[in-house]
């Protein structure tokens, strides 16, 4: 496990600093806050003193969790962590680390049972895998109490509560090539921490659109994130659209087709959105030795 702090020495590859993909980070952060009237989270947390952003990047919400709770000792975890470009300038009270979560749960003292009174994720869909594994040892961290929150996006596109991405061929090979259980983990998460001996599971889904239409009907707190998404999104589809194809054999007539489709689809008229689930629940006060969350203690601290 690599740790990134002001004193210690980053490794090698860990210091390749792009300021473009840290404005970026950053921008995007605003807009989501913003797109949810500026709340950064839904967890109803109370003087919390240990918090875990699973995934965290460059720290940037990471930081802002540290800002926000000065008193608490916040950590960050990602699989590969960029240096932060004044590594000095991030809050006293927060640590970042390279590592898997999955590992780390299970071997180091920082992320032991107990350890942590808020665990939060965003948009960690892509780096992700066994997500119920990953809730399962997040209610193995938490105290009892505390507060696991997973926001990610549908990726599912609606017109007026109706799904419309059934009809599109590129975006059933984009996903199907993939695990699709994982690409669900927005819709599938409440179901997950409740399966894992969470409580007080709670849902709040907000609207994301494709263009300025939502904004144009008075929701201006969705402006910044559907330009965004409009200018970012698109051009990713159909890189990744490329590269799927060839990994998976297409013949390049085969990816341009799917990739006109999905430029078609996107750019059409229509009302399209997707929707941002926020998914929150608590550890139970007192454990009731029932649960995935509970067996994986039991595994973890033997009889």
């Amino acid at each position: 496990m690599s740790r990134l702090n002001g004193s210690s020495k980053e490794r090698d590859d860990d210091r390749h600093y792009d300021p473009m993909r840290q404005i970026e980070i950053e921008r995007l952060h605003s807009y989501i806050v913003n797109s949810m009237l500026g709340r950064m989270f839904q967890s109803p947390l109370h003087s919390p003193r240990r918090m875990l952003e699973v995934g965290c990047s460059m720290g940037v919400a990471t930081c802002q969790l540290g800002n926000m709770f000065p008193s608490a000792e916040v950590i960050g975890v990602d699989m590969k962590l960029a240096a932060l470009p004044l590594i000095s300038s991030k809050p006293a009270n927060v640590n970042l680390f390279q590592g898997d979560i999955h590992q780390l749960a299970l071997t180091e003292s920082t992320f032991a049972a107990g350890s942590q009174d808020f665990i939060y994720s965003r948009l960690v869909m892509i780096e992700m895998r066994e997500w119920k594994g990953y809730i399962q040892k997040a209610f193995h961290m938490l105290k009892p109490g505390g507060y696991l929150e997973v926001q990610e996006e549908d990726v599912d596109w609606f017109i007026d509560g109706k799904s419309i991405t059934g009809e599109w061929d590129w975006w059933k090979f984009y996903y199907g090539e993939n695990s699709l259980e994982d690409f669900q983990c927005a819709k599938n998460a409440a179901g997950w921490m409740e399966a894992a001996g969470f409580v007080n599971v709670q849902v709040r889904k907000y609207q994301w659109p494709w263009g300025n239409w939502a904004a144009n009907q008075g929701h201006i707190e969705t402006l910044s994130l559907a330009t965004h998404v409009a200018a970012n999104h698109g051009a990713a589809f159909l890189d990744n659209l490329l590269s799927l194809g060839e990994v998976n054999g297409y013949s390049y007539k085969a990816i341009a087709k799917l990739q006109a489709e999905c430029k078609r689809t996107l750019e059409g008229e229509g009302e399209k959105y997707q929707e941002f689930y926020v998914t929150w629940g608590q550890k139970p006060l007192a454990e009731h030795g029932h649960g995935f969350g509970d067996q994986l203690h039991r595994d973890l601290e033997g009889p």
